[in-house]
């Protein structure tokens, strides 16, 4: 990643959307890029991909302002 810049969305509800949002799709079971079949969820993919340099930051926000929903996933 030499030379290039990380572009952080600057609106705080989209990071607390992102993190809600896979919360919720732990929650009931995961992605189906996550889990072997049968699938408990219909998202093929993460909403926020493991290895995403921001998932804990969305994961966090997410948390603060309605609580945790399940625990953090990513690596």
């Amino acid at each position: 990643m030499r030379g290039e810049r990380l572009v952080l969305p600057l609106d705080v509800a989209y990071w607390r959307i992102r993190g809600r949002e896979q919360q919720l799709m732990d929650f009931h079971g995961g992605a189906q890029s996550d889990n072997p079949a049968p699938y408990r969820t219909e998202n093929v993919q993460r909403g926020v991909a493991k290895d995403n340099p921001l998932g804990r930051l969305f994961h966090d926000a997410a948390t603060k302002h309605r609580g945790q929903l399940h625990p953090y996933t990513g690596n």
